[in-house]
């Protein structure tokens, strides 16, 4: 239960985050870090489940591609845009 009240927060913050990033918006840097660290806060509270192949691919495929793009907000050329945006 701890896991679920922790982890439905995490995940409204990286939506709002996601689509912030898209728009440049100043803010969404920070909103995806707090709403991954919070998503990785909820992990160990969570039950254990079975996972197809190719849904364990999606996951962590996702779970690469989302890191990436957090990477490139703070570490790339990319990072100056987020500092224009209002």
């Amino acid at each position: 239960m701890l896991g679920f009240v922790i982890w439905v927060p995490a995940m409204v913050i990286s939506l709002i985050a996601a689509i912030g990033m898209f728009f440049f918006w100043r803010p969404a840097r920070v909103l995806a870090l707090i709403g991954t660290l919070l998503a990785l806060v909820a992990l160990p509270f969570s039950e254990p489940f079975v996972a197809t192949g190719l849904a364990t691919l999606f996951n962590e495929g996702s779970s690469i591609l989302w890191g990436m793009v957090l990477a490139l907000a703070y570490w790339s050329p990319l990072a100056q845009r987020f500092a224009r945006s209002g």
